[in-house]
Formats: structure tokens, sequence, C-alpha cells
């Protein structure tokens, strides 16, 4: 851990009276223009957890903000508590004093009172969170495709019949849905109502990026429904119809109502492309077309993991296979976290872990093992370039049981 190299620094949660000075800070810290009328300063109180900012003040002055969310999110075979790690700022002018360092070490000692095993984060500049422990643990897909290129392959099915709904019916058949699926996506976290209304319903015309309100259609198979999508019309009449349809999330039970939603977005009229900036790894689409090149996809990383307490948290996620292993992790922000832990698999993929004085079998990095933890990132593709070290056996058996048939995937930012 480091320390603070100006000493007028002080972290603390800033006081009600002063959140319209603090969401200022998060504001320019992303570079945009902070406007500070009530109805924002209402909306921004609302969509975060005031208790758990942090500031850090250099006199009077905001310099840096930190902030996280209460999350239940998906790992492997379940759930666990979550810091979600958002709003983390430092003012250029205080750069390279230990604020970061500092804002983050409270933050994790806050998470381990709350009893948060996992941290997890969006990185908007992925060479910062290496360092504090966080490993890029999911990937995303940008995709694109032209509508006119859609067409599935004749052995594809999508029973039912996909409906446009307004935002009425929409505020009371999709939570539901998607509280049927979360769960089964490691990386996926529980929605509280709050922030569906507060957060995932919110339309407000500047967000649009001159496109449509917000689109709400369902999958409906014989009354039951079975997943939704929500999207946007980016309107071009040029002198043709050139018009975009911006998916915003597109959630089903199975593999046949994710399609069958698809389908219906594919053949919107008047349409001539079907873009999203956030899709799973293992998109099925691709595979159901008849030209599969014909969606393009661009992979980038997605979710960030930091593992707080190791052995909470490799015993509360479940494996593929049973086994033994002794894994050495090296903790170079909180050193006291580093050692070795025994990982003992049954054969119902459930586990135990515990600390042990055994020498390892195999060693990898806090960063390392956050990339590991949701299944997403293979064992030994890491240990390809030197990010696992250790008994060949050990590795292979790592690689076989942190595996997992979903590839993990956050659908939204946060």
């Amino acid at each position: 851990m480091g320390s603070l190299a100006c000493m007028t620094i002080d972290i603390r949660v800033p006081p009600e009276s002063e959140i319209a000075a603090f969401r200022t800070a998060v504001v320019e810290g992303f570079s945009d223009e902070a406007k500070n009328d009530p109805e924002r300063i209402d909306r921004f109180r609302k969509a975060f957890e005031l208790d758990r900012f942090l500031a850090a003040y250099d006199g009077d002055d905001i310099v840096g903000t930190f902030g996280a969310f209460s999350f239940d999110m998906a790992v492997p075979g379940g759930t666990l508590p979550t810091a979600g790690t958002t709003i983390v700022t430092v003012r250029p002018t205080h750069r390279r004093q230990g604020i970061l360092t500092a804002m983050m070490d409270r933050h994790f000692s806050d998470a381990a009172e709350k009893g948060e095993p996992l941290a997890a984060l969006w990185a908007s500049e992925s060479s910062i969170y290496g360092r504090f422990g966080y490993g890029m643990a999911s990937y995303m897909n940008d995709v694109s495709i032209e509508s006119d290129r859609g067409a599935f392959r004749p052995t594809v099915e999508a029973p039912g019949r996909v409906r446009l709904i307004a935002v009425d019916e929409a505020k009371q058949v999709i939570p539901p849905i998607y509280e049927r699926v979360w769960r089964e996506r490691p990386g996926s976290f529980g929605r509280p109502g709050p922030w569906w209304e507060d957060r995932w319903f919110r339309d407000d015309p500047e967000d649009r990026g001159g496109a449509t309100a917000w689109k709400y259609v369902v999958h409906d198979v014989e009354g039951e429904y079975k997943g939704y999508a929500r999207y946007r019309v980016k309107l071009d009449w040029g002198p043709f119809p050139n018009n975009e349809v911006k998916l915003g999330e597109i959630q089903g039970v199975d593999a046949a109502s994710r399609l069958a939603l698809w389908r219906y977005l594919l053949d919107i009229d008047l349409a001539v492309k079907v873009t999203c900036w956030n899709q799973p790894a293992d998109l099925e689409v691709p595979w159901a077309l008849v030209e599969h090149r014909r969606m393009g996809q661009r992979r980038t990383d997605g979710l960030w993991v930091r593992i707080l307490d190791v052995e909470k948290a490799l015993a509360g996620r479940a494996y593929r296979v049973p086994g033994s292993l002794v894994l050495g992790v090296k903790d170079d922000f909180r050193p006291e976290t580093s050692g070795a832990y025994r990982l003992e698999i049954d054969q119902s993929g459930a586990a135990t872990c515990s600390r042990t004085d055994e020498a390892a079998q195999i060693f990898m990095s806090m960063e390392t093992l956050g990339s590991v933890y949701f299944g997403g990132i293979p064992v030994h593709e890491l240990a390809n370039v030197g990010l696992v070290a250790g008994d060949r056996s050990a590795i292979d058996l790592a690689d076989l049981a942190f595996g997992w048939g979903v590839s993990p995937f956050c659908p939204e930012i946060f």
C-alpha cells in the first residue's frame, strides 16, 4: 500500500451538503461538463449509495472521487456479495500523490467490513487497476450486422411471438424475466427495484444520441414471457431509408428466445443494420446466420474482478471437475492476503478453501486469480505467457476446474 505524498489530503465520506460539489468532481473527472440543476442532483442521489462515496479533499477542494454499489453478483454456480467499484477519479493536478491508493485501500476495508469477498469494475483505463489486484475477467463484443445479411440457417427454430410493448407494461414484465436469467451469467448482478426505475428505464432525451426513445419487445411462448430486448432507432432518411437499430440489451431464458428477438431486430422495416456495443463472448447469433462472418465482432475487455477474501471467494463458486489444488497467491497491494490456499473440490463441484503451510503447486498474482475466477479466461492461456506457473498437472487441473460452460458477461456499465 502507498502513502499520501501530500499530507493535506483527507479521505472521507462527503456530507450531504457537498453532494453537488462531489458530482461536479465526478463529471469533470471524466472530461464532461457538470450541470448541477436540482433535477440532476436529485437523480444523482437516487442513482448511488451515498454512504459508499469517498472524496479526497485538499483543503476544501474535492480532488478525487470514489464510489461503490452493493451488488449480489453471479459467480459460477451461485452468487456472492460484491462491491461494484465506480466513479473513480483523481484531478490531474493531484496525480501520483497516493490519492487513488488511499481511496482504494479504504474501499477494500469497507467492502471487507460489509462481508463482500469480491470487488468488480469497468475500467476506463485498463493500465490502472492491475496494480490493485483487479484482473480482466470477461470479454464483451461490439457487434454489427447489415439487416439484409441476417438470414438464419433453416435449422434455427424460434417458436412463439415477439411483441412490441409500451414502457408501462415493460416495467411490469421485464424485471421478472431478468430475475430468471441473471444468475446464470457470471458477472451479471441482481438489479434492485430502485435500479430499474432510476437507471435502467430512465430515458433522458440528452442521452439518446439523436436516436428515438427506448423501445421494448418481449418474446412470448404460449403466454409465458421468455425474453426481452430494449433498443433505439437512429433515423437517417437521406435519399433512401438508412436507419440503424441500436440494441441496448437482450435477455432470454434460452437460446431460442434470444434468437427470436434477434430475428425481430433484423426484420425491422426501413433499417439497414443492427448494432450493439456490449454482447457476450458466446453470442449465438453468428452461428445462426447463413453467412457467419457477416456479423462484425470486435472483442474488448468487459468486467474486471478483484478477490478480496480468497477463502470465501474460492469456496463460494462451483467448479467443473473434482480435485485438490494448493494455490500460491501473491498480492502486492495487500501483502497480508498473499500465501498458499488449499482448494478441495468434491464430485458435485462444491469446494472448500483454507490457508495452508503446504508448498503451492500453482502460482499466480491476485490480478491473475481475478482474471480466471469467473471461468471465462482459460488458465492455460495465462500460463502460456508466464502469468501462471507451477506443476503442469496442477495447471491442467486448474484449467479444467475453473472453466465454466457460460461466458461471463455484465449487461451494463456501472
